[in-house]
């Protein structure tokens, strides 16, 4: 069986969740640039004012300034969508998971047994995924034990007569039974 790359081509699984983290980051980004580009331009014109000044007259000066600004406003504006959509992209990494993790849980809810969870090598919580599958595989694997041992005793029963011996051995089922049933903490 090949090995096939998984590609994910819808990167919006948990719209509310992902613009939400989208619009943290894009917030803290802007936060950030504006503190770093205020403290770059204050601090460079602050010390270098004084000396432009005596070269350029104050017009130039003003129009170099303003250039600054404008070219420091377009290159935070045009940063923008580039950090929104990285954002998205690392959000996926954790929600796209999330979102099949549940689907999962609500399939074990319904009682559904016979899938696993399969997640890419560059998702997050791929731990918790296999933990989950193992421990699924084992109430599985209970839940044929206990239908075996359920069998095993209704064909007892149906070839039993009141005076047969047969009640020891369905005895012994009901009691592996009440083992199994034993394992699972349901208080």
């Amino acid at each position: 069986m090949e090995n096939k790359k998984k590609f994910r081509w819808h990167y919006l699984v948990d719209k509310k969740f992902q613009m939400k983290y989208a619009v943290v980051t894009l917030v803290f980004m802007f936060i950030i640039s504006a503190v770093c580009g205020y403290t770059v331009y204050h601090t460079l014109w602050t010390q270098l004012g004084e000396k432009l000044a005596q070269v350029y007259p104050q017009a130039r000066l003003v129009s170099i300034l303003n250039v600054v600004k404008i070219k420091l406003a377009m290159q935070l504006i045009l940063l923008v969508p580039v950090i929104a959509l990285v954002s998205i992209f690392l959000s996926h990494r954790v929600v796209g998971p999330i979102s099949k993790i549940k689907k999962h849980i609500k399939k074990l809810i319904e009682k559904d047994f016979s899938k696993e969870i399969h997640l890419r090598k560059t998702d997050e919580f791929r731990d918790i995924a296999e933990l989950i599958n193992k421990s699924t595989e084992s109430v599985k694997q209970n839940l044929i034990k206990t239908k075996e041992s359920v069998d095993k005793i209704k064909s007892l029963l149906k070839s039993a007569t009141p005076q047969d011996n047969k009640r020891k051995v369905i005895q012994q089922e009901i009691e592996s039974l009440d083992n199994i049933l034993s394992e699972f903490k349901m208080g």
